[in-house]
């Protein structure tokens, strides 16, 4: 497949993942989620995700599997950048899944596994609850 344009990629359940943009794998909202190596793509981490299969000549396009003899594959990071966001196209019938694979990430579970973790609030000091006070100093005792 050539790596020029974009090219939209479809679960085996025929709901559309989001595109290929270059060796990018981008969600609706531009975010990018994967890194293709060839036809394999890999997270941020390097973990293998999954793949694109043909899915047969009836117009169906590319879908998005997961090997199972490949979850052990690792390749090089990459820092995410952000696409263009696009509208996913109409869903396509849906298929059977190839024996040896399972069914690829949704979008918003590879988005849900790399979500920055927010930094604690702050407190304000006023808001400081009994227990964060510090110890209160005996009163002095008068005979």
């Amino acid at each position: 497949m050539s790596q020029q344009g974009t090219h939209w990629l479809w679960h085996w359940s025929g709901r559309c993942f989001g595109y290929r943009q270059g060796d990018r794998l981008l969600a609706d909202d531009g975010q990018q989620l994967g890194r293709f190596v060839a036809e394999r793509i890999f997270d941020r981490d390097g973990r293998y995700i999954g793949e694109i299969r043909a899915a047969g000549d009836g117009g169906e396009g590319r879908r998005l599997a997961t090997r199972l003899a490949d979850l052990a594959l690792q390749h090089d990071g990459f820092e995410p950048v952000r696409g263009d966001r696009r509208v996913l196209p109409a869903d396509q019938p849906p298929l059977p899944m190839p024996v040896g694979y399972r069914r690829f990430p949704l979008a918003s579970e590879l988005k849900r596994h790399f979500a920055p973790v927010p930094a604690p609030a702050a407190r304000p000091a006023d808001a400081l609850q009994p227990s964060d006070a510090a110890p209160a100093k005996p009163a002095a005792r008068s005979a």
